[in-house]
C-alpha cells in the first residue's frame, strides 16, 4: 500500500492526444483531445474510473451484442468498435475535450516548413 492515497486525498487523470492529417484537400488538420478528471475524495480515485469504466464499456459491448460476429482479439481502431466504448464513457462522465485546428503551412527562407495554427 506505499501508493495508497491517505484519508481525504484525491488523485487526477490528465490525458492529451494530438493527432495531425494531411487530408484529401491538401490541408492539413490537428485534432487535439484532453481529459482531465479529478478522483472523488472517500470515492473511487480517477483512474479506478478511467481504468475500471473502461474495461466495463469493452464487456458491455461484448455482452450487448455491439461486437456480433467479432471472433477472437478485437482491437478498438475500428470505428464502430471505438465510438461504441466511447459513447457508453460518455454516459458515465468519462469524456474527452476535442477541438480540431487547421495548420497553414508556410516555407522557410531555408527551404523547411513552418506551421501556423489558424483556428478552423
Amino acid at each position: 500500500r506505499a501508493l495508497a492515497l491517505e484519508p481525504g486525498m484525491c488523485d487526477l487523470v490528465a490525458m492529451r492526444h494530438d493527432v495531425e492529417a494531411d487530408m484529401a484537400d491538401g490541408s492539413r488538420r490537428r485534432i487535439e483531445s484532453r481529459l482531465v478528471m479529478q478522483g472523488e475524495r472517500g470515492g473511487h480515485s480517477a483512474m479506478a474510473r478511467t481504468v475500471g469504466l473502461t474495461a466495463a464499456a469493452g464487456i458491455e459491448l461484448v455482452l450487448g451484442g455491439g461486437l456480433a460476429g467479432r471472433a477472437g482479439l478485437v482491437l478498438p481502431t475500428e470505428r464502430d468498435v471505438y465510438r461504441g466504448a466511447l459513447d457508453i464513457l460518455e454516459a458515465q462522465g468519462v469524456a474527452f475535450e476535442e477541438r480540431e485546428v487547421e495548420i497553414e503551412l508556410a516555407a522557410s527562407a531555408s527551404g523547411g516548413q513552418g506551421a501556423r495554427r489558424a483556428e478552423g
